[in-house]
């Protein structure tokens, strides 16, 4: 396999992990957590991701118990590539677009608070620069009834209920954007057949209940369930797609076992509707 062939492109937020763990001997992985404003069990999910991306053969993140996570290289000329290739890609903020698009996925990702001086140096652009994207930023989210709750010396973060936000991930984040639900771990382990047989659904639409699945298994893995939503949404319940929902959700209990509350078939009952 030649050196090229070798590059992984390596997602923002664990690339992010492997430049800290290659700057010390020793990283907590509270400080990880710290660092990335996310919760110490996406960090193992994002340390696990970032040694299948690398490869035993090249580098490996090793917890070493009472010191913290360690980089132990394998193949340094690689890894070095790998970090130059994936730091120019990382920050590659120049036009509004891409910027306002990594602010959006960030807000979506982020577990705590981040002040606009910390975002402006993760994104190596100035702070009037990102005032300005954040203009257009709310108007945004403020289309999908999210805001942001401001806090003095704390920092801001995403506000709203679960149902919004995931709504705003299928018809902004992705639809908008250069991201693919078929690239998701998720959406290859969803079983179509069981999805077809049980329920007569077009093509066009088995796409878009996926879409609505990938995301729902995604969110409930984080720990991101559906508890309140508008009371429009009620409505839905007088619909006979209401209970083929029902049923999906029974299935997706089953193919990834995890438990589902009933606010979730409210959420698949809308690409059953809108198809």
């Amino acid at each position: 396999m030649s050196v090229t062939e070798k590059i992984p492109s390596i997602d923002r937020k664990i690339f992010k992990i492997l430049i800290m763990c290659s700057k010390k001997e020793f990283v907590s992985i509270n400080s990880i957590a710290n660092e990335l404003n996310v919760t110490t069990r996406s960090v193992r999910t994002y340390i696990k991701q970032l040694n299948k991306d690398l490869g035993n053969d090249i580098a490996v993140i090793k917890y070493i118990k009472g010191q913290g996570y360690k980089l132990e290289i394998k193949d340094e000329q690689i890894l070095n590539k790998i970090i130059d290739m994936n730091r120019k890609n990382v920050f590659s903020l120049n036009s509004k677009e891409d910027r306002v698009e990594f602010i959006l996925n960030y807000l979506i990702e982020l577990d705590g608070f981040i002040t606009l001086d910390s975002l402006a140096d993760e994104m190596c652009v100035g702070r009037t620069t990102l005032v300005n994207d954040f203009q257009y930023v709310e108007k945004v989210l403020a289309s999908y009834n999210l805001n942001l709750i401001k806090k003095q010396n704390t920092g801001m973060k995403l506000n709203g209920n679960e149902l919004d936000i995931r709504l705003f991930i299928l018809n902004q984040l992705y639809k908008n954007s250069r991201k693919d639900f078929s690239n998701s771990k998720y959406f290859k382990g969803i079983k179509k057949e069981e999805i077809i047989n049980n329920f007569y659904v077009t093509d066009e639409m088995l796409r878009e209940v996926i879409n609505y699945i990938v995301v729902l298994v995604y969110r409930v893995k984080e720990e991101k369930k559906v508890k309140d939503y508008d009371v429009k949404f009620d409505l839905l319940k007088s619909y006979d797609e209401y209970f083929i929902a029902r049923e999906i959700k029974h299935i997706i209990s089953g193919m990834f076992e995890c438990t589902l509350n009933d606010e979730e078939i409210i959420y698949l009952t809308i690409p059953l509707v809108s198809g």
